[in-house]
């Protein structure tokens, strides 16, 4: 994990040619640990096909989309998802 200290003037990772700045600063390990095994721990929920838990996890003002695909011809490409509501 990278921290502030390893970043050049420019943003860039010390040590790794060609990396890419970065836009915004880096969360602190602790942070970033506790969104890791919040998403890992969503995962499981829908891998274990327990919705009902998942859907707790979820704000009461979300709007969610979820589009449906369909198998289009290459020509139909632009109706392959369906719009959002």
């Amino acid at each position: 994990m990278a921290t502030s200290t390893n970043l050049t003037e420019k943003g860039q990772l010390a040590g790794v040619p060609g990396s890419l700045p970065s836009p915004t600063p880096l969360v602190e390990p602790a942070l970033q640990q506790t969104l890791e095994q919040f998403l890992y721990y969503e995962a499981r929920l829908l891998d274990d096909r327990r919705l009902d838990e998942w859907y707790t996890l979820l704000a009461d003002d979300i709007h969610y989309f979820m589009p449906t695909r369909y198998n289009r011809l290459k020509r139909e490409a632009d109706r392959e998802f369906s719009a959002p509501h």
